[in-house]
């Protein structure tokens, strides 16, 4: 685990306990949240090392990285996950129209997707190689059909 000393927003040095959560589904480690005292950043204190963020991530059922809507409870997950996507536009389009846009842990990008419908530049970092795969496969699937919708009118 590494130590944060300085907030990644305003290089503050000091934080608060926010919250303390156990990891339910995969390594039942508890973490720390803290939030800076200036300017209430929240973040993840001490956390992981960069280079054992992937094993957080890698589990079969770690239903954010797939699209599988076989079964009740990934059917629901799904319809969750749309109204949820669909929340959040709604919220940051409040701020701004278009622009571009960062999601990091963007697992298949379904947040980029619907950003990126509506003429935004989007830009994802996720970690898990499965993930990152079938988002690119279904970026690469919507262009080539858009592509195709946009020659037939």
């Amino acid at each position: 685990m590494e130590e944060i000393q300085k907030c990644k927003v305003c290089e503050n040095q000091s934080f608060t306990l926010f919250l303390e959560c156990m990891d339910h589904f995969l390594t039942k480690e508890y973490f720390t949240i803290q939030e800076c005292q200036n300017c209430g950043f929240r973040l993840t204190n001490p956390r992981p090392l960069e280079e054992n963020l992937g094993e957080y991530y890698k589990s079969a059922e770690y239903i954010s990285h797939s699209n599988l809507k076989k079964g009740l409870f990934n059917s629901i997950y799904q319809k969750v996950r749309e109204y949820t996507v669909k929340k959040k536009y709604r919220l940051i389009s409040k701020f701004a129209s278009n622009g571009k846009i960062l999601d990091i842990g963007c697992a298949t990008g379904e947040f980029l997707n619907i950003f990126q419908q509506n003429n935004w530049t989007v830009h994802g970092i996720e970690p898990n190689e499965n993930a990152r795969n079938f988002a690119s496969l279904i970026m690469v699937l919507m262009l080539v059909v858009k592509k195709r919708l946009k020659n037939l009118f």
